[in-house]
């Protein structure tokens, strides 16, 4: 699949190497999206590696 832009785009399953990645994106995503909406104490103590464990 070829995305806008001509980037080569592959969609695949999700394995345990892509954790710290996928947890990295979660945590950054959700401190750009939610000031405002969401206590900073919350946005602040949200930790990739504890919420690893999750996936």
């Amino acid at each position: 699949m070829t995305a806008e832009g001509g980037v080569d785009t592959k969609i695949r399953v999700a394995t345990e190497r892509d954790v710290e990645a996928i947890e990295s994106v979660h945590v950054a995503s959700w401190r750009e999206m939610y000031p405002g909406i969401l206590p900073w104490e919350i946005l602040d103590s949200l930790d990739a590696s504890r919420r690893a464990a999750q996936w």
